[in-house]
């Protein structure tokens, strides 16, 4: 091995880092460069979050369980690795998607893309909204756009687009169901960044999903003709074939797992040295860190003062659990995706999916 190569190190072995080091390794070889590279991972498995657990005949997401299919990042990735014909899209009949009310199970309204209205008549028809709340969400066709730049909570985006019974009703219990987190906390910009481009190209939130729906028709002609119509994506054996894809696509790196990094630092002759857990170290050329920012925030505030702040970043606690039953024992049609719980209704639970409906 020729040790004069530059070195990087990437520390995390989620699906971040393994994307990192997967589009790294392609930049250097499609430049002509040669280096070392070094992935990093604290316990014995590759993946992070995503685990598919193979049981019983079903394909048990233990995490994640699929992934919105207008984020382009992911199928931009799924192509690179040759898995495009491995994607399966939600069940065609299984268009409906349940919300709690008053401990009882209603429709949500056709047409709602993301907590968003596109289609008028079911919205109106709709027992979920108040009168008063459908004509203060109608106004976001009026309101003007935002007047100052800069970062937003995805709550009060919503908010003051669609009023504040849409926000509770509808948005806040579906988009904390990707996010399982408080709407209010979360950042617009770190998490639909669209919506804010939206407003700023078509002053309505709501005209603005209209006209991304064609768009987003025209993106999904680059899909396999199956899942073109689906909002939701997985693989055919679970989330664990991009995994599987990432690691399969990275032999030229090594991949470490059992070792975790304990500091990160300048290097006293140039370069960065990141000490390890078990006492030992690597010299880098470059590091790339993809923990979670509370770990982030721990490797690197020694030397990189604004670090500090990555450990005040508030993370929550997801219990899944998953039930399996024989067909015959649900008195129901698995005709929806599932259902999602307002916080208003004070449930333990947040969502049901009803995997073998959706998928």
């Amino acid at each position: 091995m020729d040790d004069n190569r530059p070195h990087l190190v990437i520390i995390g072995g989620g699906i971040t880092g393994l994307s990192a080091a997967f589009y790294a390794k392609k930049r250097l070889e499609a430049a002509g460069a040669r280096a070392r590279l070094t992935l990093l991972e604290p316990t014995q498995a590759l993946g992070g979050k995503i685990h598919t657990l193979e049981r019983d005949g079903f394909f048990i997401e233990k995490g994640p369980d699929s992934f919105l299919a207008r984020k382009r990042p992911i199928i931009e990735l799924t192509r690179d690795l040759g898995l495009m014909d491995e994607l399966t899209g939600t069940n065609p009949q299984a268009k409906k998607t349940f919300i709690v009310r008053g401990g009882k199970l209603h429709r949500i309204p056709q047409g709602l893309s993301l907590g968003i209205p596109t289609e008028v008549w079911p919205f109106v028809q709709s027992g979920l909204i108040s009168p008063a709340g459908k004509a203060r969400a109608a106004l976001d066709l009026l309101l003007p756009r935002r007047g100052e730049s800069g970062d937003e909570s995805l709550g009060d985006f919503f908010e003051r687009r669609l009023g504040k019974e849409v926000l509770e009703q509808i948005a806040e219990p579906l988009l904390a169901g990707i996010y399982a987190g408080d709407l209010h906390a979360l950042s617009l910009q770190a998490t639909f960044p669209q919506f804010q481009a939206m407003e700023k190209r078509h002053r309505s939130l709501i005209l603005g999903t209209l006209a991304s729906k064609k768009a987003a028709l025209a993106d999904a002609l680059e899909l396999p003709e199956a899942v073109r119509h689906s909002t939701f994506l997985s693989y055919r054996r679970g989330l664990q074939t991009l995994v599987q894809g990432l690691v399969a696509a990275l032999k030229d790196v090594e991949l470490r797992t059992g070792e975790a990094a304990a500091s990160v630092a300048p290097a006293a002759g140039g370069g960065i040295q990141v000490a390890l857990a078990d006492g030992g170290s690597l010299a880098a050329d470059g590091v790339i860190v993809t923990t979670p920012t509370y770990e982030a925030g721990r490797l690197l505030a020694a030397h990189v003062p604004a670090a500090e702040a990555l450990q005040r970043i508030e993370y929550v606690s997801v219990a899944n659990i998953i039930m399996a039953f024989e067909r015959s024992d649900i008195p129901f049609p698995l005709d929806a995706s599932g259902f999602v719980v307002p916080r208003r209704e004070k449930r333990t639970i947040t969502a049901c999916t009803w995997t073998s409906g959706q998928m």
